[in-house]
C-alpha cells in the first residue's frame, strides 16, 4: 500500500461511499508525524520498481497528501504521498533508478 492513496469509492444501494483502508506503515508515519516537532518519516520503496518521478526537491515543505515520488511497481505508476505537512529533508534516489523493496527513497521532518 502507498502513503496517501485516494480513498475507494463505491457504490451502496444507489449511495457513494468513500472508504479507505491505511496499512500499518501509513499509521505508524502518521503518528511519527504527530509526535515531536523533529519527527522523521522515511518513505521506502513498498515493492521493487523503478523511480518514475521525484516531485519535490531537498529543503522543499510538502503538505499532507502532497504527491512526493511516483514509483512504477508491477507495470503500475503508484504515487508515494506525504502523511502529514513535512520538509523534505533527503532524497536517496533520482528519477530512472531501480529500487529494491524496502530501499529508502525519502526522508521528511514533520513541521507544523
Amino acid at each position: 500500500m502507498l502513503l496517501g492513496r485516494e480513498p475507494l469509492r463505491l457504490q451502496v444501494d444507489g449511495i457513494e461511499v468513500r472508504a479507505s483502508v491505511p496499512d500499518a506503515r501509513v499509521l505508524a508515519a502518521g503518528r511519527a508525524a504527530g509526535g515531536a516537532a523533529s519527527a522523521r518519516v522515511e518513505l521506502r520503496a513498498p515493492m521493487p520498481g523503478l523511480v518514475k518521478a521525484v516531485h519535490a526537491r531537498e529543503g522543499d515543505t510538502v503538505e499532507e497528501s502532497e504527491a512526493v515520488l511516483t514509483l512504477e511497481a508491477m507495470k503500475m505508476e503508484n504515487e508515494l504521498r506525504a502523511p502529514a505537512r513535512a520538509r523534505v529533508e533527503r532524497i536517496a534516489v533520482a528519477a530512472g533508478t531501480k529500487v529494491e523493496g524496502g530501499a529508502l527513497l525519502v526522508v521528511l521532518v514533520a513541521v507544523r
